[in-house]
C-alpha cells in the first residue's frame, strides 16, 4: 500500500474549505454535495487509495470499493452491490421540452479515484505563490 502524506491530505482539505476547489464547484453544479461531504470523501479515498473510490450522488457522495472479479473490475457499494451509476434530474433543452417536459432523470456514472484527487489542489497550487506544487 502507498504511504500517505498527512500534510498533503490536510492541504487538500484546506483547499476544499477555502472555497478554491474547482472540483467541488463543478460537482455542486450537479449535486447537493457540501464542503464537509467533500472532506469526508477525500478522507475515505486516502484511507485506502488502491481500493477506495467515491461516486457523486444527487445528495452528496457514496463510498465505493474497487474489486477484481475473475477478469472484470467491478465497483461495489459498502453493502456489496455492484454500482451502476446514480440518477440525476437534468434540465431538458427547450426544443425537446414539449416531448419530455422541463426535466428528466438520467443515470450517470461520475466517480473519483485517488489519482483524481490532484484536481482538488491543481488550480489552487498553480495560482497561489505561497503554496508549492506537490507531486504524487
Amino acid at each position: 500500500m502507498m504511504s500517505i502524506d498527512r500534510q498533503y491530505i490536510e492541504h487538500k482539505k484546506d483547499v476544499v474549505r477555502s472555497g478554491n476547489c474547482s472540483l467541488l464547484k463543478e460537482w455542486q453544479n450537479h449535486s447537493k454535495i457540501t464542503v464537509d461531504q467533500m472532506i469526508e470523501m477525500v478522507e475515505w479515498i486516502e484511507e485506502d487509495p488502491e481500493k477506495n473510490y467515491a461516486a457523486l450522488t444527487a445528495d452528496g457522495w457514496k463510498p465505493l470499493t474497487k474489486r477484481t472479479e475473475r477478469t472484470l473490475t467491478v465497483f461495489r457499494d459498502l453493502e456489496g452491490n455492484a454500482w451502476d451509476g446514480e440518477t440525476f434530474r437534468m434540465p431538458v433543452p427547450e426544443k425537446q421540452q414539449e416531448i419530455y417536459g422541463k426535466t428528466m432523470d438520467r443515470t450517470q456514472k461520475v466517480a473519483i479515484s485517488y489519482g483524481d484527487l490532484r484536481f482538488i489542489t491543481r488550480d489552487f497550487d498553480e495560482d497561489a505563490s505561497e503554496v508549492k506544487e506537490v507531486r504524487l
